[in-house]
């Protein structure tokens, strides 16, 4: 009986080491892609801004009015949010470490 306990312990202490390193990689990986998007995100909408800003007289006056760059500034922080929640559900079940 000892002997079957020791080996589910060893069995699922190696099971653990796995998990706890596939969870890990992935919480990394998903950082640095976070790290990337904000960083993409926040050049495009700094660009757009300036753009908006750039048009001059009633259409620029009327876009703004309209809520154009708000609504721009959303579909860009909708579209990092959406990467940066694929990655961390998606990391953990599409990783394989293999030896």
């Amino acid at each position: 009986m000892p002997f079957v306990i020791a080996a589910l312990m060893g069995a699922l202490a190696q099971v653990m080491g796995s998990l706890i390193g596939r969870a890990l990689l992935a919480l990394g990986f998903s950082y640095v892609t976070y790290s990337g998007m904000t960083v993409a995100t926040d050049f495009v909408a700094q660009q757009m801004q300036s753009s908006m800003n750039s048009i001059g007289g009633e259409i620029g006056s009327w876009l703004r009015f309209c809520g154009v760059d708000i609504a721009l500034n959303m579909i860009i922080s909708a579209f990092a949010a959406s990467v940066a929640i694929k990655q961390i559900g998606g990391g953990l079940t599409k990783m394989v470490l293999k030896k």
